[in-house]
């Protein structure tokens, strides 16, 4: 083996890992805010009642 061959297997290796390295940044995020309710509940009844006016 050269020392040609070596030096271009080594320079091969360390641009292979230089570029998977690269692809694990940490990129910092805010956390979700809490969600609070707002006091009241959309549960119970619904009676879905539509009137129509009265024609003359």
């Amino acid at each position: 083996m050269t020392l040609r061959t070596l030096l271009v297997g080594v320079s091969i290796a360390a641009l292979g890992s230089v570029a998977a390295q690269a692809a694990d940044l940490i990129i910092p995020t805010t956390p979700q805010p809490i969600y609070e309710s707002a006091g009241f509940s959309w549960d119970g009844l619904y009676a879905g009642v539509r009137a129509a006016p009265a024609r003359r």
